[in-house]
């Protein structure tokens, strides 16, 4: 399970670095068709959408070591039932 474990803190902070990156480039794109189209409200429903999105993101991203835990309690918690069921089917 140690092993598991490093394997999830690994995904997640390379997600993590990547998503970070990825938000700020969709920000900007974001912002820059808003201001292109003059202002519009479907531009800027779309900017308040992926703002919450990544505001809810971001809230995951800061509070990595929980989102660790999370990840490796469902994935061991999965392993453990998938070992389960093919130990029973054999």
């Amino acid at each position: 399970m140690e092993a598991l474990a490093r394997l999830g803190t690994t995904v997640i902070t390379l997600l993590a670095q990547g998503a970070g990156i990825a938000m700020g480039v969709v920000i900007a794109w974001k912002f820059l068709m808003l201001i292109l189209s003059g202002g519009s409200e479907r531009a800027f429903g779309a900017l308040l959408k992926v703002l919450l999105i990544f505001g809810v993101a971001i809230a995951v991203m800061t509070n990595i070591p929980g989102t660790v835990a999370v990840v490796t309690t469902i994935g061991g918690a999965l392993y453990q039932m998938v070992v389960g069921a093919l130990n029973g089917a054999v």
